[in-house]
This record gives C-alpha cells, structure tokens and sequence, in this order.
C-alpha cells in the first residue's frame, strides 16, 4: 500500500571602488543608484507573489482540505496489485467498506435531532482512542446536529493520526448509537526527502519532527513542511514546493521537493547595448534554483552599470512546470560626452579645451574618454589625457584600464600646518595598465603598471610661508641651467 499525502498538505508554492584614475559617478548618480537598489527589491518581491499561484503540481491549502479530505481519501485508497501485507489489506477492505459521502448525507439529515445514545470509536487502538474521544465535543445525551457531527470529525482529523474518518448510525428505541470509524495512520519507519539540492540534507533533516516508531502525526508534518517552506524562503527559493509525498506500505515517508528552475533570460528595451553586457551581470545560470536573492543583486548590477535609466524585472512562467524566465527590461540613457570650451585672457591668454568620450563605447560595454586643454605658453596649463577601460576580459570579470597622459597644471604645496609653501606648474606624463579582479561579490583587488615622469616646469607664486630663494632656483632654473651648476658643485667636491 502506498498512500498519497499530497491532499494533507498545506499550499508550499511561492510562485572594490573604482580605481583612482578612473571617472567616478557624480553624487547624484550614486544617490539614485541607491534609491534604485530599494526599487528592485519591492519588485522582485512583487514578481515573486505572483508566482504564488505558477502552474505545478501543487497540495490543497489547509482550508480547502478540510472540506474535502475525507471523501478524497476514501476515492484515492486502492489495494495494492502485489505484495499485500497487512496493512495493504486494511487499507483494502477500507476501500471495500466506505460508503460515499452523499450516502453519508442522506443518513445525517435522516438521525438529525435524535438523541445520543453511545459513541463507539471503530479502528482506534489503545495509542489513539484517548485522543479521539477528548476530541469529540458531542457526548452521549446530547442531540445530533449535523453541524456538531461534521465539526467532530474535523476535530478527530485534526488531531493528526487519523487517514480517514466516516460516520455510521444504528437507531435504536432510545435514540441512535453514533460509530466513528477511523482508519489509522502507518507507523513510520523512515524519513527520506530527494530533489533538494540548494538546500544539504543535514539542514532539512533537522526540521523534521515527525517520530520514527510512532504512529505517523498529520498536524506534525504540516508543521514540518511549513519548517521546510520557511527555510526555503529564507534562502530566497521561493519557487521551492513539496510535490509530493508518499508513505509506502512498510511505513517509509518519502517528501520529493521540486525547488523550481530558472529557466532562462529575456533582455528588453536595449536598442544599442548588447544583450550579453546585460546578461553577464546575471548571478545565476540556467537551469539552477531559482533566487530571488540571487535576482534583485542581478538587476543591481545592471543599473550599476550606468548606462540605464530604470531597469525592470518581469519573472514570467517557463515551459517546464515551476519553472521562470526572468525578463529584464531596460531604458537605455545617453552614454556619449562630447565637451568644447574656449576663452581668452591678458594674463593667459588663449584658452581651450575638448573633450569626447563614451561609457558604453558601442554597446560593448567598453569605456573610452579623450580630453585635451591648452592654455597659454607651453609651460601653462595644457595636454591631453586618453583612457580605455574594458570590463570582463575574461569569465574571472577581469577589467582592464589603460590611460596615457601628458599633462601640465598648477600644483599648490602646502605645510602639515595647511599653510601654502609654493605654487608652481607641474608636468606629468607616461602611463599605466590596471588590472582588477573582483575578491567577492562587493569588493575588487587592482594592480596597476605605472611609466610615468613627473617634473616641474616654473614656479608660479610663494606662499605666506615663503621658502628661500635658494630651494626655488635649486627646484625651478631651466634643466641646462640646474644640471650645470650640479656639475659644477661636484667638480669642487672632488678637488
């Protein structure tokens, strides 16, 4: 005998900073970089209430049971065709002797109002018959109501040890004798749950209370498949349901859980980014469980990106039952800069500059900037600065930097006191590769290769702390001039 449990249980289906050298995000970037972060998570949470009610093989709610267990039991009890033991044979002739519920009707409305004369509880043993009696509320003497007896039953049902439960009536000259037949359930033998794989055994296992050696507790394993839904849940598997439970003729419970399959991904609204810049940025494959966790730091991703407005998530059902498609919807922002500038002034006079750049060189993902000032002689302000950055240069997420620079601009020294040294211009130029690596979901490790040649080029003003003349002619003569006289003092020196 195998009995099917599925109609015991209660519904179980829920549907490293930016390197230095790089370009920050504005404040305000980052500011609604945040307020998108708790956006995402009210949607996922929304997407996954409407996968409550996801096509799938699913067990009734508690509510719904109740008004259907006893005759659902009674149609799904069948003998088994080989092996019968004695419990199959129970089981059998169970199914040989119950009357319909309609039948059971008929008789209730004709015993309506007689008098109690005895209640006799068939089919319970010495371990259960305190049990269904404290239960029953009706006693002998007092009138049978049909309300009182179908409230009965679901007090015996409800306590948990009982498959199924019918009544039958013998009238007699003082009343009518009211018999309970009860059909017990197995002793357990074993606990075995298959199908879990984000979940170990050792952290399921220990949820289940249910008592081996003891007749099997219905109310009991409610209680622990909610523990199961719950930890589920917690780990943000809400697709996670128990699709069926079997307790086979020797008393071993079998709990099959279908954690539910994400079956794939849908990219939306993206004209010039590419749907593998996107799709990249997922956390989790197809094929696997499900994550609701997993999904909001996927969309907080992609908005982190910076090349969106507003990014959407949409779980919609799969091919497969308990399955979804995750559909990202995206409005795409401008990502190109394109910046020119011009003036004139006595004391520096011509002054420009250009600037273009995009954070989403072609959709690729890649970013790329070009700058160039000039502004007065050659020894003022000027130059040029060129970056390349390209993001996952392997499946390791990899980035990659480079920039070249050549560049001149005022450079104020100041004392540990915060008071001004010296003002001057200082060139730098050369360049440099970086190289990232992310070390965990939130933070990245960066090396960078640095050629780069740092000089000044003319002093500008001294400060209210004002230096000797002789640190500024040692620091800011022309390079002929300064490498001269160093000769010339180690000339003296050796002699």
């Amino acid at each position: 005998m195998a009995l099917a449990l599925g109609s015991m249980l209660p519904n179980f289906a829920y549907a490293a900073p930016e390197d230095a050298t790089e370009i920050q995000k504005l404040p305000k970037e980052e500011a609604a970089a945040q307020a998108n972060a708790a956006k995402v998570d009210a949607r996922v949470d929304k997407e996954a209430k409407s996968l409550e009610n996801t096509p799938g093989k699913q067990a009734p709610s508690a509510s719904a049971e109740k008004k259907t267990t006893h005759q659902e039991n009674a149609a799904g009890s069948k003998a088994p065709k080989e092996d019968i033991t004695a419990e199959a044979e129970r089981a059998a002739q169970w199914a040989k002797t119950r009357p319909q519920e309609d039948d059971i009707q008929s008789l209730e409305k004709a015993m309506n109002g007689l008098t109690i004369v005895d209640i006799v509880y068939d089919g319970a043993s010495e371990k259960t018959l305190g049990t269904a009696k404290m239960a029953t509320h009706m006693k002998p003497g007092d009138k049978l109501t049909i309300r009182a007896l179908q409230a009965d039953r679901d007090y015996i049902y409800d306590t948990g040890y009982f498959y199924d439960i019918y009544p039958t009536f013998e009238k007699v000259p003082e009343g009518v004798v009211l018999t309970y037949h009860l059909l017990e359930n197995p002793i357990l033998k074993s606990v075995k749950i298959t199908g879990n794989v984000s979940e170990s055994d050792d952290t399921l296992y220990s949820l289940m209370t249910v008592r081996t050696g003891t007749i099997l507790n219905n109310r009991i394993l409610h209680e622990n498949v909610t523990a199961l839904q719950d930890q589920y849940k917690k780990d943000g598997y809400i697709l996670a349901k128990v699709s069926d439970m079997n307790i086979d003729n020797e008393g071993n419970l079998l709990l099959k859980i279908n954690e539910g399959i994400l079956e794939g991904y849908a990219v939306k609204g993206n004209k010039k980014t590419r749907d593998k810049v996107i799709l990249r940025e997922m956390r989790q494959k197809p094929g696997t469980p499900f994550n609701s966790k997993l999904a909001k730091r996927s969309i907080q991703r992609v908005y982190n990106l910076g090349f969106f407005n507003d990014v959407n998530l949409k779980m919609n059902p799969g091919v497969e039952p308990n399955s979804v498609v995750m559909e990202v919807d995206v409005d795409e922002k401008r990502t190109g800069n394109f910046g020119v500038g011009a003036g004139y002034s006595t004391s520096d006079g011509f002054i420009g500059m250009v600037s273009i750049g995009d954070t989403n060189f072609r959709g690729t993902g890649d970013a790329i900037n070009f700058s160039y000032a000039v502004s007065g002689d050659d020894k003022d302000a000027r130059g040029y600065i060129f970056s390349y950055r390209h993001p996952w240069i392997d499946h390791h997420e990899t980035v990659g930097t480079l920039r070249i620079y050549n560049r001149t601009y005022e450079y104020d020294d100041y004392d540990e006191h915060g008071k001004l040294n010296e003002t001057y211009m200082r060139k730098y130029s050369g360049g440099e590769v970086t190289f990232g690596r992310p070390a965990s979901e939130y933070s990245t490790n960066y090396i960078t290769l640095r050629s780069r040649k740092d000089q000044y080029v003319k002093h500008v003003d001294s400060g209210r702390n004002n230096r000797s003349k002789a640190w500024r002619e040692e620091n800011f003569w022309p390079h002929e001039q300064r490498d001269a006289s160093a000769r010339h003092r180690y000339a003296r020196q050796c002699l």
